[in-house]
C-alpha cells in the first residue's frame, strides 16, 4: 500500500475540498454548485463548534479524498448519531485499501463521541460502495430519501 496519511483537514485545503465535493457529485451524477461553497464550509467546519468534522486522504503529498460527518439527534432512539455524510476517493486512490482507514476513522470519531450508530446513504446503483459497506457489518433499511430545495 502506498503511503498515506489520513487527518483533519486544514484551512489553507479548502479550496481543494470543494475540488473533492465536486469530483463527488460528478460521480454520483449530481449537480454542483462551487459558488460560496468555500466560504460556508470554512465557517462550518472551522468556527466553534463546528458544524461538519472533515477528514481527507493525503497520498504523496495530494489531497485525493475525503470524509465527512455531521451529528444528529435521533428522537426515536433518544440519542445522538453520526451522519456520514461523504465518503470519497479519487479514482486513482481506490482499491488500495483506504476507503477502509477512512471509515475506520469516521467510525472511531462516532464511538468517541458516544453516538448510537453511523448511519449514511449511498446511490443503489453504486454497487461497489455497497459491498464495501456490507463488508463494514452494515444493513439497509428501505426508505425513500426526499429534498424539497428552499429559496432564501
Amino acid at each position: 500500500m502506498p503511503e498515506f496519511k489520513i487527518r483533519p483537514i486544514q484551512l489553507e485545503e479548502i479550496t481543494k475540498l470543494v475540488l473533492l465535493c465536486a469530483e463527488h457529485a460528478a460521480y454520483e451524477r449530481q449537480d454542483f454548485n462551487p459558488i460560496g461553497k468555500e466560504k460556508a464550509l470554512e465557517f462550518a467546519i472551522f468556527t466553534a463548534p463546528p458544524r461538519v468534522f472533515v477528514w481527507v486522504v493525503e497520498l504523496q503529498h495530494q489531497l485525493v479524498g475525503f470524509a465527512s460527518v455531521t451529528l444528529d439527534y435521533s428522537t426515536w432512539d433518544a440519542a445522538e448519531f453520526a451522519h456520514l455524510d461523504c465518503l470519497y476517493l479519487q479514482e486513482n486512490a481506490r482499491s488500495h485499501g483506504l476507503g477502509q482507514h477512512l471509515f475506520n476513522t469516521v467510525l472511531e470519531f462516532a464511538t468517541t463521541r458516544g453516538c448510537l450508530n453511523l448511519q449514511w446513504q449511498t446511490p443503489d446503483w453504486n454497487e461497489a460502495a455497497i459491498r464495501f459497506y456490507q463488508r463494514q457489518g452494515a444493513t439497509t433499511e428501505t426508505k425513500q430519501r426526499f429534498v424539497l430545495t428552499i429559496k432564501n
